[in-house]
């Protein structure tokens, strides 16, 4: 049996890691959750795309993709035509790949969900370390 909330908290637990700020990964992490509740997957990776020179916008999208490529029951569970892009694809390719994936509303609403989990994680873990004048 897969445990999906242990590769959630994993790969939150690796964003809040990337470099940056407290309080800058915070209100990047928030704004990216915010994105993906209202407006989808699709929408929050342009959000993230949109914000590439900040290393944890560049961080999330990374470690989301790398999320799906490398665990390979997500992976599989959103199967489609695309393969799971690399990290540092081009991002025409994971926008094909991301259109791929809404074509299957139950592929889309799983894809959506983990997401949503692991930005969830990262966020607690990112209010959980200690202020930036504190280091």
């Amino acid at each position: 049996m897969i445990n999906l909330d242990y590769i959630c908290m994993k790969y939150g637990s690796e964003i809040a890691a990337s470099e940056g700020g407290k309080s800058d990964k915070e209100k990047l992490i928030n704004n990216t959750l915010g994105v993906l509740q209202q407006n989808g997957p699709y929408a929050m990776f342009l959000y993230l795309e949109g914000h590439k020179k900040s290393e944890i916008a560049e961080a999330c999208k990374g470690k989301l993709l790398k999320m799906f490529q490398k665990e390979n029951m997500l992976g599989n569970s959103i199967k489609t035509d695309k393969p799971v892009p690399a990290e540092n694809t081009n991002f025409s390719d994971i926008t094909t790949w991301l259109q791929d994936i809404s074509s299957d509303i139950d592929k889309l609403l799983f894809f959506k969900q983990i997401c949503q989990q692991t930005l969830l994680y990262a966020r607690y873990h990112i209010k959980a370390l200690k202020d930036d004048n504190k280091n």
